[in-house]
Formats: C-alpha cells, sequence, structure tokens
C-alpha cells in the first residue's frame, strides 16, 4: 500500500509504502526524480550517470534475455545513462537433475501445464513472433538436455567477483544464447567452461572452480531465497537504483526508456547544480 502526501511549503511529496508492516518513507520532487538520486555516481567528464541494476532471474526463464534486448534498446536511445547490471541467481525449477539427463520436451510434459510445449514452439504463436522481435531464434529441440540452473549461477556469480559486472553481463547473455538458441545443456561443466571462455573467463580456472563446492551452498540458498522472497515478483525481475518499484517481466523499450529517462534528467539538474553545462 502506497500513501502520498503532498506538502506545498518544501514543495515535495511524500511516499510512504508499508511492506510487512514496517514504513518506509520515499521522498520524491515534483518532477519525479528522487532526491535520493545525488547518492549515483556522475562521471562530469563524459557528462554520464552511472546506474546500478540487480537482475534476479533463472537460465531456465525464457523471457529474461527478450528483457534484457528490450532494457539494451531502450538504452541505446539514452546514452547519458550508464547501466551497471549485475544479475542475481534464482531457481525457478528446484526438482531438476544437477546434470541434464531430462529431454526438454518430456520434462515439460511431464511437469508443466498441458500443451506448454507447443505453445512456446508455434512458430506464429506469441513466444516465437516476440523472440524474433529482439532477434532471438529459439531452436525448441524438443530432445534438449536439461538440469539444474546451479552452476550456472554459480559461474555467474564467480564471474562477478573475479571479472567485474561488464564481463559477467557477457556471460549472463551467452549462456541464455547456448540455452535458448543453440538448446545446449548449460548444467553441464564442459558446456559452461566453453561458454566462459567465450567472453574471457580462463576455461582451465572455470572448469577447476566448478569441480569443487566453492560458493556451492551460498547459491543454492540464494536460488531458493529469490524463488520465495515476497518482494520478487517473477523472473526476471529489474530493480533500479533509487527507484520505488521494481520491473518485473518484459517490458517494451518504451517502458524501460521511461525509467531511464528520470535518471537522464536528474544528470541534467545535477551537472547544472555543479555550474557544468549539460549540452
Amino acid at each position: 500500500m502506497t500513501q502520498v502526501i503532498v506538502v506545498p511549503r518544501f514543495l515535495k511529496t511524500i511516499a510512504a509504502t508499508t511492506l510487512g508492516g514496517v514504513w518506509f518513507l520515499h521522498y520524491v520532487v515534483d518532477d519525479g526524480i528522487p532526491p535520493s538520486m545525488r547518492v549515483l555516481e556522475i562521471d562530469e567528464e563524459r557528462k554520464v550517470v552511472k546506474v546500478p541494476v540487480w537482475i534476479s532471474s533463472d537460465f531456465h526463464c525464457p523471457w529474461s534475455l527478450m528483457a534484457r534486448r528490450s532494457l539494451e534498446a531502450a538504452a541505446r536511445e539514452c546514452p547519458e545513462v550508464e547501466l551497471e547490471i549485475k544479475w542475481h541467481p534464482m531457481a525457478i525449477h528446484s526438482t531438476l537433475p544437477t546434470v541434464g539427463a531430462l529431454h526438454m520436451k518430456a520434462w515439460m510434459d511431464a511437469t508443466q501445464p498441458p500443451g506448454l510445449w507447443d505453445w512456446y514452439a508455434d512458430p506464429d504463436g506469441v513466444y516465437m513472433s516476440r523472440s524474433r522481435m529482439f532477434d532471438i531464434n529459439p531452436a525448441m529441440n524438443p530432445k534438449q538436455l536439461i538440469g539444474s540452473s546451479v552452476n550456472a549461477h554459480r559461474i555467474s556469480y564467480h564471474c562477478l567477483k573475479e571479472y567485474g559486472h561488464q564481463t559477467q553481463d557477457r556471460l549472463v547473455q551467452r549462456i541464455f544464447r547456448a540455452f535458448i538458441e543453440e538448446a545446449k545443456d548449460i548444467s553441464s561443466p564442459w558446456v559452461l567452461c566453453e561458454l566462459a571462455a567465450d567472453v574471457g573467463m580462463n576455461r582451465n580456472e572455470t572448469l577447476k572452480y566448478l569441480h569443487t563446492s566453492v560458493d556451492q551452498e551460498l547459491i543454492e540458498h540464494m536460488c531458493v531465497s529469490s524463488r520465495e522472497h515476497p518482494l520478487i515478483k517473477g523472473s526476471p525481475q529489474m530493480n533500479f537504483k533509487c527507484t520505488i518499484e521494481p520491473v518485473t517481466g518484459i517490458q517494451k523499450p518504451e517502458a524501460y526508456a521511461e525509467i531511464l529517462d528520470k535518471y537522464r534528467r536528474h544528470l541534467v539538474m545535477e551537472l547544472e547544480r555543479r555550474g557544468i553545462n549539460s549540452a
């Protein structure tokens, strides 16, 4: 529940949100830009604002790559906003074997609503049509092996720690393409090592890491907690720093553009406050 109280004397709006009985106050200036955005890093020389974005997603989610491409399309039209994307693990299917031992169609027929495979595979259906809109070509191979996504999340987390958020973002998108377009078994350590090498990670070090239990318990916990967390409504869910509401599911580029425009306007105002020409 959100209540909004307008206080003309201070020319601000106070948005009070309750979460689990605890009230949080969000101060929003009248043009819709939270003053909390002042904590964002601004590169004065390049005239860009750096915006952290956390994405909770599972590699088995068929919509996450579309959402990432949609966000990317919006970001291209707003170069003043530099996104710093970090991916957070989630497991939408908790009973899959550690390594792929099930065929995709047989698994879906046994565990998912009737006809779901055919709905996804329909070349003129919603899923395939929307995929093509974002230059994605799902393989929809019924014999594709599927297993737990924990190892994929482990290597993504390891990549973030060792190589940084930009390489992690490239790796995550590479894993999604391998799963969706190339019908690869992304539970396989050997497949994951090849994908990691594709984005510049050391293949041998990656394989050595995956053959240990390092981060295993942590990632398993994070996968479950993300799936069960009351504030995470689905996969993918994007949380933009200094905004109140997360963005869940796939949205049109225009929807992401509205969010990015708030950061752009904040950048202009902040540069002007510092006496810097924003043009």
